[in-house]
């Protein structure tokens, strides 16, 4: 038995990530905190960009791993994003406090894939979802930040799904 790891695999891992988000998240709306979740999640989506660019590109003759990949520093930039969060917010705000997604989103964006959509959508929630996680951390958490949170999430997961659906590999 011979193991292959592809794109489809590192996106997989993204959505793994965005499921172990929504069930964090879903625990939270119902006043769960169920934190290791969040670091989950949190190790999937660094796992899976950290993969996606160390992947060989396809070489001219469509065999794998012959072609170093032009987007590694790009992918590299929104694993910072993702470190950076942890770092300024801790490991239980990280996945909520990310840039990363966003970052993600405007890579493939920019690699070609049809995730045009889903960038706009995660940009403009995740910044909301943040601005209104800051606004509410004063006066406690409510259900506005926490419904907004399971919608991020989901979002998160169509990018994820979007991804692993178009790849070819």
């Amino acid at each position: 038995m011979k193991f292959r790891f592809t794109r489809k695999t590192w996106y997989f891992l993204l959505i793994v990530s965005a499921a172990f988000s929504l069930a964090e998240a879903l625990g939270w709306l119902f006043g769960e905190s169920m934190g290791f979740l969040s670091q989950l999640a949190f190790a999937a989506a660094g796992m899976a960009v950290l993969f996606l660019a160390a992947q060989k590109e396809l070489g001219p003759d469509g065999r794998p791993g012959k072609t170093a990949n032009p987007f590694s520093g790009k992918y590299m930039i929104a694993f910072f994003a993702l470190l950076v969060s942890y770092v300024l917010f801790g490991a239980k705000m990280a996945a909520r406090m990310t840039l990363f997604w966003p970052v993600l989103a405007w890579v493939e964006y920019k690699r070609g894939m049809n995730v045009g959509a889903q960038m706009k959508l995660l940009c403009f929630s995740e910044v909301i979802q943040m601005g209104l996680l800051l606004a509410q951390m004063q006066t406690g958490i409510g259900w506005t930040a926490r419904i907004l949170w399971v919608l991020v999430c989901i979002t998160r997961g169509w990018l994820g799904v979007t991804l692993y659906k178009a790849s070819k590999e």
